[in-house]
């Protein structure tokens, strides 16, 4: 994993502590609705990974996502953002905090500046924090779909978590196998992907708008490496996405003896009729496996 340098005056001793303090820390001061606020909880160095909170399309499309990183073009966006709307609150109902990073999932509160309009969102956050003392990026996805939950025909105590469940087992099959005749099966031809760049080793995620995009950038990742090993480290499923952290070992294929490892956190909307709407996530650096 990337190497932790947590301020350790006054902070808590446990990583996944501190890592927790920094990301309240970050949304609580976008409560303040004072934009430089906001950005003094950023890590100082670039390149960082936040997604544009994408503007609903209607009618259960998918929107397109965008990434900023770097501190100028999040200021952009927050500026543009708080234009219109103030945050006024964040409830998480799960928390998970990693060492590198912390997921929250819950309900958003937001204020629409021009009506007074008090709008409630389902949020997922990924907050990368690579163990610094400020995040590293901010991965925000809200549920895109519209209709009832997919259940795979299922009935009964939590059927569509059970379905959602089943699919991303499929999912982690396909990735393991290297199959991304597979993975484009489960995907909506319009999918969101944002996720760290391994083909090219560039620091930060590669933003991919359409399935065919991500299978090119799939088959670019299975030329370059083959997957040993992919192990489950933290899974959250709701009715209409999942959350995974993963711990990925990995064969260069141009230099056989070369082995690495890192982790990936990702979460990934499913809509009704089954198809994976967006995976969005970060991932630690290569280290020697």
């Amino acid at each position: 994993m990337d190497k932790i340098d947590v301020e350790t005056r006054g902070a808590p001793s446990d990583l996944k502590v501190a890592n927790g303090e920094v990301v309240w820390r970050h949304v609580e001061a976008e409560y303040i609705d004072v934009v430089d606020d906001i950005l003094d909880t950023l890590a100082p160095d670039e390149p960082y990974a936040y997604t544009v909170p994408p503007t609903p399309v209607g009618d259960g499309g998918i929107p397109d996502q965008q990434i900023m990183t770097t501190r100028a073009g999040i200021r952009a966006a927050y500026e543009n953002m708080h234009r219109f709307t103030t945050v006024r609150g964040m409830q998480a109902i799960s928390e998970i905090r990693g060492d590198w990073y912390v997921f929250l999932y819950g309900v958003g509160e937001g204020l629409m500046k021009s009506t007074g309009q008090i709008v409630h969102t389902p949020t997922a956050i990924i907050f990368p924090t690579m163990g610094k003392s400020g995040i590293t990026g901010e991965l925000f996805w809200t549920r895109s779909a519209e209709g009832a939950p997919y259940t795979a025909g299922k009935t009964g105590l939590l059927a569509a978590e059970v379905a959602i469940l089943e699919l991303h087992e499929r999912l982690l099959g396909f990735l393991r196998a290297g199959d991304t005749a597979g993975i484009v099966g489960l995907t909506h031809p319009g999918a969101q992907t944002a996720v760290r760049d391994y083909v090219h080793d560039t620091g930060t995620l590669v933003a991919l708008h359409s399935a065919s995009e991500m299978k090119a950038h799939l088959d670019a990742f299975f030329t370059r490496f083959e997957v040993l090993d992919l192990s489950l480290v933290n899974r959250l499923a709701s009715d209409w996405f999942v959350f995974a952290e993963l711990l990925w070992v990995v064969r260069e294929k141009s230099a056989p003896g070369r082995t690495f490892k890192f982790y990936t956190a990702e979460q990934a909307e499913v809509r009704p009729d089954g198809l994976i709407a967006a995976r969005i996530g970060h991932g630690t650096d290569l280290e020697p496996a």
